[in-house]
């Protein structure tokens, strides 16, 4: 995938949420670089500095805790990742990302991003709100997905993660809502090979 392409994808994603333009986006295209990861491979920019990521193609998944085998999230194309070491007002979560498969992103150095927009602040605080209310729509989803059965949690994820739900093999989606891979599998064949239509 091309600059240009990667970039312009960049671009589709600030239209698409009604984020600056002129200024916020033009900076993330310009300090953006293009990196690629490996499947499985941790996903960190050089001397771990602190990093906003977007995905360009494929699915990557964070840890909260260091060793952990469960997932806190999923996330696949056209898709905004912060990698911080602090939390920059307790807006983000600390977390950790992995490839799940070959990745495709922009690394955007968080504080040169900053320090870009030092005269456009409020555009700027504009970006901090919208990633935060990303967050929070991530923890709301995972708090609901871990309270509801296995039937429903695949209603959910058809629902709230189409774009993930075409994206993902069986075992990601499977240990992403927290089942095994063949009781997901046969749980899509219990549903007939059909998406949820009724409630």
């Amino acid at each position: 995938m091309t600059l240009y392409k990667r970039r312009l994808q960049l671009k589709h994603y600030f239209e698409v949420h009604k984020l600056p333009l002129d200024t916020l986006c033009r900076q993330a295209m310009q300090l953006g670089i293009a990196m690629d990861f490996n499947k499985e491979e941790e996903i960190r920019f050089p001397d771990n500095n602190e990093t906003v990521f977007f995905i360009n193609k494929g699915i990557a998944a964070a840890i909260s805790d260091q060793g952990s085998d469960s997932w806190s999230r999923l996330a696949g194309e056209n898709t905004l990742i912060t990698m911080l070491s602090h939390t920059d007002k307790g807006l983000f979560q600390k977390l950790e990302w992995y490839s799940l498969t070959k990745l495709k992103v922009l690394a955007i150095p968080y504080l040169a991003f900053k320090e870009s927009q030092k005269k456009f602040m409020l555009h700027w605080e504009e970006f901090c709100i919208h990633l935060h209310k990303m967050e929070v729509m991530n923890m709301n989803h995972m708090a609901i997905i871990n309270s509801l059965k296995s039937k429903e949690k695949i209603q959910y994820l058809e629902e709230n993660f189409t774009d993930l739900v075409l994206q993902a093999n069986y075992g990601i989606l499977a240990k992403f809502i927290g089942l095994k891979r063949e009781s997901f599998s046969r749980l899509i064949s219990q549903k007939n090979q059909m998406p949820s239509i009724y409630n």
